[in-house]
């Protein structure tokens, strides 16, 4: 058996129990979990501040918590800064002085380090680390919030391309992003246990029976003139758009007539949403960001047995399914959406053969092997 130490990429394992464990770094930590082959399981926080945990009031640095049933240990290594320095030779240095604090509290002696983050990846250090393996799930190159870390972010990338037993990442364009040739691409998928029965209309709906939908972070990403485009095609159709909302597109959105703006919702209401809707909306811009990234949500749309429309880029040409309707610009969404709900409701029988097709469990097969040196 392999003990394993596991990172997200920024996040804490807090973060992942509030949102329910529904991003792909917590679902990699369920599958670690779940894996008989797995020994002792440890997730790790990145770096937080002592003197704010102080404040807040926050818990000790090595506590046991529940994963899918399993006890796992959870360490919060703590230091006295609050951000992570810019340049990269420092930066290196605080990822090799977080790997040995995380030996000190999880008291591990030879094992996996599964990480999330490229700079743990590149530069993580500690007698205890036996193999190595990056988990990328986005292009953090290209990620806006991690701009003025950027330089340092290009050396984690070849570094880590170096440095680690296997890379594994969830697109063939992010796979790009790495001087190797063995990388393992791992697209999204949904979780199985709650997709596969249907989930009873959220109470938010009311009387609306027809409405398309987009699940997701309200961002920069989403081209407001591809909605417009659906909008034309379909002015009776309401857009429910579900999801936290991060700078000024979400104005612009709620300006829009037939849009609405449910915010952040609970996985089984966002379930119960999807699967009454009548369309899934991927309206992305195109950019480095998102051809590289692996659009959870497509997943979540076909698990639904939602027709889709959506931006025509790499990662969504690599789904192939006839459900899934590619408009190569923001105008097509127009004749894009009368073709999609042209589309007829797809069988109970045949949703459950998507759900089976998409299950995490399966997907991840190739990442658990390579944690336990049998890929």
């Amino acid at each position: 058996m392999s003990d394993v130490v596991f990172t997200f990429s920024f996040e804490t394992f807090d973060d992942a129990v509030d949102r329910e464990f529904c991003r792909p770094p917590d679902q990699v930590l369920r599958s670690l979990a779940r894996d008989r082959r797995v020994g002792r399981l440890v997730s790790a926080d990145p770096w937080r501040s002592r003197p704010i945990d102080v404040l807040r009031r926050r818990g000790p640095d090595v506590t046991t918590c529940r994963v899918v049933g399993r006890d796992v240990v959870r360490v919060r290594p703590r230091r006295w800064r609050c951000h992570d320095p810019r340049d990269p030779s420092r930066l290196a240095s605080e990822a090799a002085a977080y790997g040995r604090r995380i030996g000190q509290l999880a008291d591990v002696d030879d094992a996996a380090l599964v990480t999330c983050n490229p700079f743990m990846a590149a530069w993580a250090e500690g007698s205890w680390i036996g193999r190595r393996v990056y988990f990328g799930r986005d292009d953090w190159l290209a990620y806006p919030p991690k701009a003025p870390w950027r330089r340092a972010m290009a050396a984690a990338y070849r570094d880590l391309a170096t440095r680690c037993d296997a890379v594994i990442v969830v697109s063939d364009e992010l796979a790009q992003r790495f001087a190797r040739d063995d990388v393992v691409v791992v697209p999204n998928g949904v979780d199985a246990e709650r997709w596969h029965h249907r989930h009873p209309r959220p109470e938010l709906l009311g009387d609306l029976t027809d409405y398309a939908v987009y699940a997701g972070t309200v961002d920069a990403r989403i081209d407001v003139a591809a909605v417009q485009a659906v909008i034309r095609a379909e002015p009776a159709l309401p857009v429910l758009v579900a999801g936290p909302v991060e700078g000024p597109t979400g104005g612009a959105l709620k300006a829009l007539p037939a849009v609405r703006l449910l915010g952040r919702l609970v996985q089984d209401e966002l379930v119960g949403l999807l699967q009454h809707a009548n369309l899934g909306l991927l309206p992305h811009v195109a950019d480095r960001l998102t051809t590289a990234m692996s659009p959870l949500k497509l997943y979540e749309y076909l698990a639904a047995g939602l027709p889709v429309i959506a931006r025509d880029l790499p990662p969504i040409r690599g789904v192939d399914d006839d459900r899934v309707v590619r408009c190569g610009d923001a105008d097509a969404f127009e004749a894009g959406t009368r073709k999609a709900r042209a589309l007829a409701p797809l069988p109970e029988s045949e949703r459950q053969a998507v759900v089976a097709g998409l299950s995490w469990t399966r997907r991840l097969e190739p990442l658990n092997d390579a944690v336990v040196g049998q890929a």
